[in-house]
């Protein structure tokens, strides 16, 4: 996989790496579309995870800025994972952000059955996998899978007794999350559609005859409110940069889902970034 995206990046004629992305995804994200014009390659999904065994498999260190410019990246700490909290309405899932709580170290402690400062950073990577996935109602063995996946970067991996146990667990510390689950799917089941913090209508045209197909509905209608939220969020707010910024003096090169990365003159830089960052956070 490492060598497959470093082939990836391999720039243009003219030495620049270019991404091709449309807006026209259902859940309002950025996505990759390929191009005949020219060579193009999906930024948005560079993984570095490799950095975590050495800093010279870190990917995307090897992109950088034109002359003058800077590179800036701003994201969203968790965006998603709290706009789910809050439409799952679980008592103790909001309450651990606004006390600011590391609910994927939180969750690896009572997983491993350790106390929280004794967690380790493998187990805390687990302890992510699990809340990420269980939070929009993936299965046992999809975290199973994912988790044995990424043994080379974690060390960890898990059988099936302890992919069950991880879920009853999840679901036991934050029981709203499956009524939200059952409450939207009903509301989808019923209308055909859903509509998220924005307002914005998402239509479902998922096949419903199945137990399984039901089950890839209510996940995609999961995933969608808290993804298309802050879609609409983060693009809101680049309209607003936008217009605050001079186009010359600032240039959106990228957004990945929760996070915006942009070129800038390297003289103003850091009022930049303080503009950039000031607009993500207000309301």
């Amino acid at each position: 996989k490492f060598a497959e995206d470093y082939r990836r990046l391999e720039p243009g004629p003219d030495g620049k790496i270019r991404t091709v992305m449309s807006p026209l995804a259902w859940t309002g994200r950025m996505v990759h579309r390929g191009t005949f014009l020219e060579r193009s390659t999906n930024l948005a999904n560079i993984s570095s995870k490799y950095g975590q065994l050495d800093e010279i498999y870190n990917l995307r260190d090897v992109l950088i800025a034109e002359p003058g410019q800077k590179l800036c990246y701003v994201d969203l700490s968790q965006a998603e994972a709290r706009v789910a909290a809050w439409m799952s309405r679980d008592t103790l899932a909001v309450r651990q952000y606004k006390e600011g709580v590391d609910r994927y170290r939180f969750f690896a402690a009572h997983f491993y059955g350790v106390a929280d400062r004794d967690v380790t950073k493998p187990q805390r990577d687990v302890g992510k996998m699990g809340v990420l996935a269980f939070q929009y109602g993936g299965s046992w063995s999809k975290f199973q899978e994912q988790v044995n996946k990424e043994v080379e970067l974690t060390g960890a991996t898990i059988d099936a007794k302890g992919a069950k146990k991880a879920d009853q667990l999840y679901h036991r510390l934050y029981p709203g999350y499956r009524v939200w689950h059952r409450r939207v799917l009903e509301r989808v089941q019923k209308t055909g559609f859903i509509r998220n913090c924005f307002g914005r209508r998402i239509d479902f045209f998922n096949r419903t005859d199945s137990p399984g197909a039901i089950d890839k509905l209510k996940r995609d209608v999961v995933a969608s409110l808290p993804q298309s939220t802050i879609a609409d969020l983060l693009n809101s707010k680049l309209v607003e940069v936008w217009r605050a910024l001079d186009p010359q003096e600032i240039r959106v090169l990228l957004q990945v889902h929760d996070a915006v990365l942009f070129s800038v003159d390297r003289s103003t830089w850091r009022s930049a970034c303080r503009l950039v960052l000031n607009t993500l956070n207000s309301r």
